[in-house]
């Protein structure tokens, strides 16, 4: 669960341009249980190489459009949240010639849509929400049997903060509120041997924007960072085969490290009433933005070469 406030959209135009990524969007008139609209960005311009493309289904999990809106099925409205991942899928994959484009289908779990046939997908993305991923809403409840599923298929996962929190309870694990309270800043995460191993690192600074936490992960889960204020930072589903991951969830925002100062000041704005203006303040001037920055295209890019690189 995040803070809840109303900020303006973060923007992905400045790392479109930046990385150059042929983008396209294509819809076509949805209907209630299976949405149809995509994203796409080209990560190979040569046809000579027949590659595939990356197919992932993105299960919204907020359309109120603020700073973590992904998708709204009945106003087709695409927030912020997509373009950033789809940025950072392209730019992580484009180096290594493994695709020819990877492809975003959303799907609005707010209004119970999920994928009617999930093996025509590569993988699955389960970004934040302002919900409460332990809730009795009817929404949340059949997502949390939609991910139960995907987990025990052992189907490719990324999971994003609400996503994080409802992966490990819909896994056999626990989510819960945080008893430290809100986190509203740059958090120093150090990485267990496997995550070392894994995610190339032995730490990282990442933006930190949530109230509640796993306080188990699910089964299969490992941790991979931990911080003071979050003991499961960055989880590991493993094969008990192989040892990989088949799903890696992250409490942190790894992908805004392109215009994560716009979500400092709307979060600190908003939690002024609750926890008064010097204490936020504080908080949201102690980040390091560079370092956060470097911290999170790093760590993002290394959770989707291990899921989507090549074994």
């Amino acid at each position: 669960r995040f803070c809840k406030f109303d900020v303006l959209k973060v923007c992905s135009r400045r790392a479109v341009a930046s990385f150059a990524i042929h983008r396209s969007v294509s819809s076509s008139m949805p209907t209630s249980s299976e949405p149809r609209m995509r994203l796409s960005a080209q990560i190979s311009s040569d046809p000579a190489l027949n590659l595939p493309e990356l197919n992932i289904a993105v299960i919204s999990c907020e359309s109120s459009k603020t700073t973590y809106s992904t998708y709204d099925f009945a106003s087709a409205y695409v927030g912020p949240v997509p373009n950033l991942l789809l940025d950072h899928f392209a730019n992580a994959l484009r180096p290594h010639g493994i695709y020819s484009s990877v492809s975003f289908t959303l799907f609005d779990a707010t209004q119970s849509q999920f994928p009617s046939s999930p093996q025509e997908f590569d993988g699955f993305l389960v970004p934040g929400s302002l919900s409460t991923a332990y809730s009795d809403v009817p929404w949340i409840v059949k997502l949390r049997g939609e991910i139960s599923k995907l987990h025990k298929d052992k189907s490719k996962t990324l999971a994003i903060c609400f996503g994080h929190q409802v992966y490990a309870h819909s896994s056999g694990g626990e989510s819960k509120r945080n008893p430290l309270g809100p986190t509203l800043y740059q958090v120093a995460c150090t990485a267990t041997e496997l995550g070392t191993e894994l995610l190339g690192s032995t730490s990282f600074d990442l933006l930190s924007s949530h109230s509640d936490i796993v306080l188990q992960p699910g089964q299969d889960g490992v941790t991979l960072l931990y911080s003071d204020r979050c003991e499961h930072q960055v989880i590991g589903y493993l094969d008990s085969t192989t040892r990989r991951p088949y799903a890696i969830t992250i409490q942190s925002h790894p992908e805004y490290c392109c215009d994560g100062q716009a979500v400092i000041e709307g979060v600190a704005k908003a939690l002024e009433p609750e926890m008064g203006e010097v204490a936020v303040r504080s908080m949201a001037d102690a980040v390091q933005w560079a370092d956060c920055a470097n911290s999170s295209k790093d760590l993002i890019t290394r959770v989707v070469l291990a899921l989507w690189g090549k074994p």
